[in-house]
């Protein structure tokens, strides 16, 4: 995932982010610095919770270590009377996210490398759901930049621009159309079925 300039992230996002990729090792995972981001911009909207004030302040490290920003933030959730979301939900809203950072993707070496990180990477998820969108996410990467060792050229380099995100976007819509609509996410977060889109 990547830093972004602005907050664009709720309380409740940068909640269900951490709790999901707490046990995934992911190279550059920037969701402690993401919720240190958006405790700065609390406090200069006006909150002045002590617990909000300190895990602002790790804004000044470098590298905020994860285990500073996770006690603030649960002080601070303490404070605030709010609980981390289930695992359900917090693996749901991880890929809505992710899913939207795909259709945020202008060139194909951005939309490479954000395959590439679900294609490496074992994600442990609660839900088929899940769990099945990051797997046809991983076979289309494999699909479209494997050379199989050089012995042939990625189809995704013989693909111009403009066709390759038509052919993204057909890909993660129907996925991340359902994770948009709050009453799918409502009933995927509650279900253990595998259902099938």
């Amino acid at each position: 995932m990547t830093v972004r300039n602005t907050p664009p992230y709720t309380l409740h996002e940068l909640l269900c982010m951490h709790v999901f990729l707490q046990d995934a090792l992911i190279p550059r995972d920037e969701t402690s610095r993401q919720i240190v981001c958006w405790a700065e911009h609390r406090v200069m909207a006006g909150d002045d919770s002590e617990p909000l004030l300190i895990l602002a302040s790790l804004g000044l490290q470098a590298n905020p270590e994860c285990h500073e920003v996770t006690h603030w933030l649960e002080r601070y959730l303490a404070e605030q009377q709010q609980a981390w979301p289930n695992t359900r939900m917090a693996a749901l809203v991880w890929l809505r996210i992710t899913l939207g950072d795909f259709l945020q993707c202008t060139d194909i070496p951005a939309a490479e490398r954000r395959m590439e990180t679900l294609a490496l990477h074992a994600f442990s998820s609660p839900v088929p759901f899940v769990d099945a969108c990051v797997s046809q996410l991983s076979s289309c990467y494999w699909d479209l930049f494997d050379d199989w060792g050089g012995e042939r050229t990625c189809p995704a380099t013989e693909m111009g621009t403009a066709s390759f995100l038509a052919l993204l976007s057909e890909i993660v819509m129907p996925w991340h159309h359902k994770l948009s609509c709050p009453d799918w996410l409502a009933w995927l977060s509650d279900t253990p079925e595998r259902i099938t889109i």
